[in-house]
């Protein structure tokens, strides 16, 4: 039995060990937050741990958390250091029991004698099973990935075509992934993806396991696919399911390649670098950005060559490398002002000035230069109508560029807006931009209209007892 099955099963078999967990259930979106993701990403159970402490309302002591682990508070310490390395997988297994970690943000694979419980709140299964990175996995496994619900996915065969896939097939491909993608613009990831994976399931991947097409014909439909792939990678990401949104993408590029589609090549290894950047993994977003400049030039396409210098200025200020992240923001900008009318393909064309302008403030912020960002931010609401969660998100980084300038007023001016215009989108990003501006406000956290919003920040259950 696949151990991803196997951990769905909550009773223990004869062979496992039997590890309670010690403190209460916390709600799937506690282990959404920034800091935990970050932790996961960056396979740090120490980081894990601290996190897991200090989000809490009040704070878990070390002494506590040292008790339930059976091991010393200065152990603790050590662990979240980073001082102290555990490799001992049995060890860190049992730790994720206790502490209640759910299995989808474990970066290996427990022992066969550990029992993991596993949550239903996010993943159905571990990603995985490829051969090579970037290869298409099993069918069935690849629908689990890219799927959001485990109950479109069951024991019966999938659907196949009765009939040869030709240019009326890859229309249709073609418009219901623009229906699913206003959906996703203006409502958030969380509204469409059972519908997008649906379509997925039932007839895109049928189409693609056909061989009665002809070579124009299959290499649209990869075309097609590879952008409802992506589209569905990037409502993942919406929904803090960062695994699947990054397998999605991978395959999405794999599509794009076998197509010889250059520009849709580079603009999956942008998103791969945009998602690394969000996470705060420097090392991952540029070397997605470098793969992503690499097929933006053999394409010749200016506006995927300027999303692909400035997904590398993020990165480079993600690191701190002020020389190069000006340098390739230079090179964005250059690429920009060379785009012609009429050559951006229609699935780029919302790669405009608003959106470099965001781009450019959220670098500039991460740079630490808020005086610069914030002329960027602001301009980066002239934007046009249809995507409220991208407005929302603007806000928020104007909101909090004008917190790091000391502009309290006008900043919680911002941020009230973009929680008004929250209050209708499903999107996991949006409350982490809502909780980076409460990171901001934090110096300020004792007047009274500060303490209004991180009330209001507590009602949508944005944890605020860390920015305090």
């Amino acid at each position: 039995m696949p151990l991803a099955k196997e951990l769905t099963m909550i009773i223990a078999n004869s062979r496992a060990t039997s590890v309670a967990q010690s403190f209460p259930v916390l709600p799937a979106e506690f282990w959404q937050q920034l800091e935990i993701k970050h932790a996961a990403a960056m396979r740090d159970f120490g980081k894990l741990m601290k996190a897991f402490r200090e989000l809490q309302n009040p704070p878990i002591k070390q002494a506590e958390l040292a008790q339930a682990l059976n091991i010393t508070q200065g152990q603790v310490s050590r662990i979240e250091s980073g001082r102290s390395a555990i490799t001992d997988l049995t060890k860190l297994a049992r730790w994720a029991i206790v502490i209640g970690v759910p299995f989808n943000l474990l970066w290996f694979d427990p022992p066969t004698h550990v029992t993991i419980p596993y949550t239903t709140d996010d993943d159905d299964v571990k990603i995985g099973s490829t051969t090579n990175e970037g290869d298409i996995v099993d069918r069935r496994q690849f629908l689990k990935a890219v799927t959001a619900s485990p109950t479109l996915i069951n024991s019966s065969d999938l659907p196949t075509t009765s009939h040869a896939v030709g240019v009326s097939d890859v229309a249709r491909v073609h418009d219901w992934t623009e229906n699913f993608r206003r959906m996703d613009n203006k409502w958030g990831g969380g509204h469409g993806i059972n519908q997008a994976g649906y379509f997925l399931q039932n007839d895109v991947l049928p189409m693609l396991t056909e061989s009665r097409m002809t070579n124009a014909v299959r290499k649209s439909l990869l075309v097609e696919a590879a952008q409802l792939f992506q589209l569905v990678g990037w409502m993942h990401y919406d929904t803090a399911n960062q695994n699947a949104g990054r397998t999605a993408l991978r395959n999405a590029f794999r599509l794009a390649s076998d197509a010889d589609d250059y520009a849709l090549a580079a603009e999956m290894q942008a998103g791969l670098s945009h998602q690394a950047s969000f996470l705060r993994i420097p090392d991952l977003a540029e070397d997605a950005a470098s793969n992503a400049i690499h097929h933006a030039r053999l394409s010749g396409l200016m506006s995927v060559r300027s999303e692909a210098a400035v997904m590398e200025a993020n990165a480079f200020a993600l690191q701190g490398d002020e020389k190069r992240t000006i340098r390739a923001l230079a090179t964005a900008e250059d690429f920009f002002c060379q785009i012609r009318s009429g050559d951006t393909p229609v699935w780029h064309r919302y790669y405009d000035q608003a959106y470099l302008n965001a781009k450019f403030g959220t670098v500039l912020r991460d740079l630490g230069d808020s005086e610069r960002a914030e002329g960027y931010a602001r301009a980066s609401l002239n934007m046009t109508d249809g995507y409220e969660r991208g407005r929302t998100f603007n806000l928020c980084l104007l909101a909090g560029v004008l917190a790091d300038r000391g502009e309290l007023e006008e900043a919680l001016v911002h941020v009230n807006l973009a929680m008004q215009t929250a209050t209708s989108i499903r999107s996991s990003r949006v409350r982490e931009y809502l909780s980076d501006v409460g990171h901001r406000l934090a110096r300020y956290a004792n007047t009274p209209e500060v303490k209004e919003f991180y009330h209001n920040l507590s009602k949508k259950g944005i944890p605020t007892r860390r920015f305090a």
